[in-house]
């Protein structure tokens, strides 16, 4: 039981350690990459379209009641900063 919880310690921490490196280096490339930023921009912004459509699908199935609309607010002020952001990134020509 010891050595099962060792190696998991360990691969967990291999993991992690991969995955920290993954994200440094697409950080790096986010400052030097202004579409790569903004795609992250996007990215970053669709689970909350996301989060909307399906809340506004579950009123109108009936699942949820209509006052769960008056969360909308939170997600679609998420949503426009995002938007935002990647819209008023300039990039260069060529």
């Amino acid at each position: 039981m010891l050595i099962g919880l060792v190696v998991g310690v360990g691969a967990a921490s291999v993991l992690l350690g991969w995955m920290m490196s993954r994200l440094a280096k697409s950080m790096d490339r986010v400052q030097r990459d202004p579409k790569y930023k903004r795609r992250m921009l996007v990215y970053g912004a669709a689970p909350y379209a996301f989060g909307i459509v399906a809340g506004v699908w579950q009123v109108l199935s009936g699942a949820a009641s209509p006052v769960a609309l008056l969360a909308l607010p939170i997600p679609l002020i998420f949503l426009w900063i995002f938007l935002r952001a990647a819209k008023r990134l300039k990039i260069p020509p060529g």
